[in-house]
């Protein structure tokens, strides 16, 4: 064996690459964490009232993903450095350089472009960087009148001719002794060390989820939570999101007429010609002044599990309690098939959608409507989440955060005893600990409330009792599990119902999607979920149950439907309890269709071949009832789908998004 990687001499030749890759990444985060003091300085109207300490956190966070960015810039030289073989001249040497230098230049453009860009689009580099280059001749004039080209071309060429000089010149950065031609133990032993520091950097965290946007937003300020993310991390994010989608509808009047036909309401006043989503609605008042606001996002829960809603065993006699005494929505379904779907839906009255979850994207920084954004302006005091769980999984607390909440309480806030399976408390500790929480909330809130005990891979809590008469179920664990959260529902509600903000609050409680069985691939079932509304101010409606289509998106309208008042919506969803039956639809979404359910009947979109078809609510194909009427839900589940991640991209969400 060669030792001569255990003798100084050797192990200084070993470690002579990794010497030199540190050297670039430091001089690389330096220049970055320049380039983000100036982007701070140029933006001093933003920070003025930022307490120091949330700015010198931004810092912090900056340097995290520079340090992202910069190792994916070092990676591939890395790898040709480590590359065995003769041909590792100094000609080749110089090749590996001259690729840093191009990556690094490159990122020290997109740094002080993104300066500019800012202020122009609120957000850091994304794809909109690149969506109007097929137009150059009016692109181009726009470009060279409003944004100040020839001082940042010089100001790039200093920085350039600065970094070069420092590096080739002053420095002459290059490994100190040539990588060997030939591996030995020593020069291995160094290469995959430098691979796993690489790659962990690359990564942003030692955990199983990667570095994301949400991890900046650590702040209540935006601007501090923009500060510490790095351009071009969100710009090659954003580029590598899937951004197709199908594009059934050539004119887009023609998709914002069958939108308009189908969610504006009599008495709703549009609001915008580009976005016919956006528009006024009125409140009935059957809830004055301003009530609380209670969602309870059920996990997985299924509506032919849930007592009320027909299940022989009455495994939810807490849920079915409310439904005695509230509005049960019948038929009811999820948007999708994950929590990131539900949630998204419910909170934001967004439709589902294929592919990656938007929480997660890039492009989910932008603006949504939520019951937060909608009603915080009018004198509601505060937005909570309260979920025993991790909340930076699937980001939701950086995208809620972003979208009006404001007091967070999640995994980290709760004894290790709490804990009922490796997600984090069992429902029965987070409901206890959400009912502390609200007696202490100024009111009128808004709060959201997601349990987790139903979650895969159905783990007993040390505190669970199961109930024999489920022995024989094939759906056993699920069915205890069910239990065991309703269990903890109906303990939240006997604890605040002596509280002050009980007889002012309206509580709305639904699954955020279920979980699947033996369903057949095309039934209903696999999307119908258990839904509620319930206030000590709605007894005129106890008992109601509604029998007309709806779904998440229908929530946020359904409630602003009850208060006194008038609201401006950028919603896909409408107020349910102002319908007719008939009136009545809802679509629901996989990965490989979108379908709308219309009184018993269910319309399928095929997203790969565009085919379309019918079936009923149990999943067997049939022909349509009425041709014309398959052929309008057609045109909807098309208009649907085309035009949520149309508006989506095209930033539409927002209330400003006309």
């Amino acid at each position: 064996m060669n030792l001569s990687f255990f003798s100084f001499s050797g192990f200084r030749k070993e470690l002579s690459v990794p010497v030199y890759l540190l050297s670039e990444f430091l001089i690389l985060v330096f220049i970055l964490s320049g380039i983000r003091l100036a982007f701070f300085l140029f933006h001093s109207e933003f920070w003025i009232e930022i307490p120091a300490s949330d700015i010198l956190t931004a810092f912090g966070v900056g340097l995290w993903f520079d340090t992202v960015v910069s190792c994916y810039a070092l990676a591939i030289p890395a790898l040709l450095l480590f590359l065995p073989g003769k041909s590792l001249t100094d000609a080749y040497l110089f090749f590996v350089r001259g690729i840093i230098s191009v990556l690094s230049l490159l990122i020290f453009l997109m740094g002080l472009a993104d300066i500019k860009y800012y202020e122009f689009f609120g957000n850091h580099l994304d794809h909109f960087a690149f969506d109007y280059l097929d137009e150059p001749g009016e692109v181009i004039p726009m470009l060279w009148q409003q944004f100040p080209v020839i001082t940042y071309f010089t100001l790039f060429t200093v920085l350039a001719g600065l970094y070069l000089f420092v590096r080739h010149r002053w420095l002459n950065l290059k490994p100190a002794v040539k990588p060997r031609a030939v591996y030995n133990l020593g020069s291995f032993t160094v290469f995959l060390l430098t691979v796993l520091v690489l790659f962990i950097g690359i990564r942003g965290k030692v955990t199983s989820i990667p570095i994301q946007w949400g991890d900046a937003y650590v702040t209540d300020y935006e601007f501090s939570n923009q500060l510490g993310l790095n351009p071009v991390f969100t710009f090659f994010n954003a580029m590598l999101e899937e951004k197709e989608w199908k594009t059934y509808f050539k004119n887009p009047e023609d998709l914002n007429r069958v939108l308009r036909s189908n969610f504006a309401r009599p008495g709703e006043v549009s609001l915008s010609e580009g976005n016919p989503l956006i528009r006024t609605l009125t409140g009935r008042g059957e809830v004055q002044g301003k009530p609380n606001l209670v969602f309870i996002i059920l996990e997985s829960w299924r509506a032919d599990m849930t007592g009320s809603l027909g299940d022989s065993t009455r495994m939810t006699p807490a849920f079915d309690s409310l439904a005695a005494n509230g509005i049960l929505f019948e038929q009811f379904y999820a948007s999708g098939i994950r929590s990131n779907r539900g949630i998204l839906s419910a909170m934001a009255s967004f439709p589902g959608y294929r592919g990656g979850s938007l929480m997660k994207k890039i492009s989910g920084l932008t603006e949504f409507p939520t019951v937060a954004t909608i009603l915080k302006p009018e004198g509601w005091q505060s937005a909570s989440f309260i979920y025993g769980g991790d909340q930076t999984f699937d980001n939701m607390k950086s995208f809620l955060r972003n979208n009006g909440f404001d007091s967070f309480t999640g995994v980290e806030d709760f004894a290790k005893s709490d804990y009922g399976s490796h997600w984090g408390a069992s429902d029965r500790a987070m409901f206890s600990r959400a009912a502390t929480e609200l007696s202490k909330t100024k009111e009128p809130f808004i709060s959201l409330i997601f349990t987790l005990s139903t979650h895969e891979p159905f783990t007993y809590p040390g505190d669970l009792v199961e109930n024999p008469k489920v022995n024989d179920s094939p759906r056993r664990n699920f069915y205890n599990l069910m239990s065991y959260s309703d269990e903890a529902l109906g303990s939240f509600f006997r604890q605040i119902k002596s509280e002050p903000f009980y007889k002012n609050t309206i509580f709305i409680i639904c699954a955020d999607h279920t979980k699947k069985f033996d369903d057949p691939s095309l039934s209903s079932k696999r999307f119908h979920i258990p839904a509620l509304i319930y206030s000590p101010q709605l007894t005129h409606r106890k008992g109601e149950r509604i029998k007309t289509p709806a779904g998440h998106a229908d929530l946020v309208p359904t409630v602003l439907g009850l208060l006194e008042g008038q609201f401006m919506i950028n919603s896909w969803g409408r107020d349910i309890l102002s319908l007719r039956e008939d009136e009545g639809f809802v679509q629901y979404n996989s990965n490989d269709y979108s379908a709308i359910v219309s009184g018993k009947e269910v319309r399928f979109l095929a997203l790969k071949n565009e085919e379309t078809f019918s079936t009923d609510l149990a999943g067997n194909q049939k022909l349509p009832k009425n041709p014309a009427q398959a052929l309008r839900l057609d045109s909807l589940n098309k208009a649907i789908t085309q035009g949520s991640f149309e508006f989506y991209y095209q930033k539409k969400n927002g209330l400003g998004g006309r």
